[in-house]
């Protein structure tokens, strides 16, 4: 199963500020698993916006970051047209 990288590209750049509202949700409303919302409680995060927005060097060494933890968050970052905001 492949990705269309230019697809992907056209509905990052369609998507306007409001699409990213999801971000200042709640983690424990989103549709995550268990074990992400329960890291993410751990290492003090309560919306995605803070997830984003960290430290990204940190955020690797954190004590309960794992790989899989942070597959999840790349991938429902991606499914929502959102992948850019790990940039940063």
């Amino acid at each position: 199963m492949g990705y269309d990288n230019d697809q992907l590209l056209r509905n990052a750049m369609a998507r306007t500020p409001e699409d990213e509202t999801i971000l200042d949700q709640s983690i424990a409303e989103l549709p995550l698993s268990a074990d992400f919302k329960e890291r993410s409680t751990k290492m003090g995060f309560a919306t995605l916006r803070q997830v984003t927005g960290c430290d990204k060097h940190w955020l690797h060494h954190h004590l309960y970051f794992s790989r899989a933890w942070y597959n999840e968050l790349v991938l429902f970052l991606k499914k929502q047209g959102l992948l850019r905001m790990m940039n940063g």
